[in-house]
């Protein structure tokens, strides 16, 4: 069974807000959220951003997600500021097709951990597992990060949902038993409807996430993070409703607001 400690809030759910990190935080501390995700967009690179995320990073697991596109003097300065108040282990993500520009940062902190987020079309997961394997061949600590619904609305049309479904069983399979951690970027939505209007609640859609949890549970040190990318804060609360009623989250013994 999953603990409440796995579970991590994306930014994405203060879309009404523009992405607020404040509002972000806000939700996190009310439902005691222990991880959290920020998009780190090239406009924040200030001494204000960069007092709240230190302060975040010392309350929170904080995953910071780059933009696909960001300065690249600046970024390394301000990330290397950042990075030499830390105490402990920030996750830096990056999209797959941009990852050179953050594997080639000269980074000064061993507590910032690079993700590598899969995003590329017609790209099968044992491909994208593959390209995880060269990368940690020269960096072991190169985490893949699993954005589960990416997989399926990036699939190539001759590629049916099902087999889709058996290869993202496959990659976590192989990261268990490789005994690599991960980190899980979460929705759900019905087979073939993949655009906003039909997300749904984590359990309520047709992805496989009953048998992906079932695997996760099983070795839970290695799931870092089951990170929801909701853009709303009602699916937030029915997916952690919907994972406690089916015995995959120990309950956490509060009403969430």
């Amino acid at each position: 069974m999953l603990t409440f400690a796995k579970l991590g809030l994306a930014s994405a759910v203060a879309r009404p807000q523009n992405y607020s990190w404040q509002t972000t935080i806000e939700y996190a501390r009310r439902a005691k959220f222990r991880q959290i995700q920020l998009f780190l967009n090239p406009l924040q690179l200030t001494d204000q951003s960069l007092a709240l995320l230190q302060k975040s990073a010392a309350e929170f697991t904080l995953h910071l997600h780059l933009p696909t596109d960001f300065p690249q003097n600046d970024l390394p300065t301000f990330l290397n500021t950042f990075g030499q108040s830390l105490e402990r282990e920030v996750y830096l993500i990056q999209h797959q097709p941009y990852r050179e520009n953050v594997l080639q940062l000269s980074l000064n902190s061993d507590k910032i951990r690079i993700g590598i987020e899969n995003d590329f079309p017609k790209q099968t997961p044992p491909e994208f597992l593959a390209l995880i394997l060269r990368l940690q061949n020269e960096d072991e600590r190169i985490l893949p990060v699993l954005d589960i619904p990416r997989f399926f609305h990036q699939a190539a049309a001759s590629q049916t949902f099902e087999q889709t479904a058996r290869q993202v069983g496959q990659l976590i399979f192989r990261l268990l038993a490789m005994e690599r951690p991960f980190i899980i970027h979460a929705l759900d939505h019905p087979a073939g409807k993949t655009t906003r209007q039909h997300w749904q609640p984590l359990l309520q859609g047709d992805l496989p996430w009953r048998l992906l949890i079932k695997m996760f549970i099983k070795r839970p040190e290695l799931l870092k993070c089951l990170m929801f990318e909701y853009e709303n804060w009602n699916m937030v609360k029915q997916s952690i409703g919907n994972l406690v009623r089916e015995n995959f989250l120990k309950p956490i013994g509060q009403e969430l607001r």
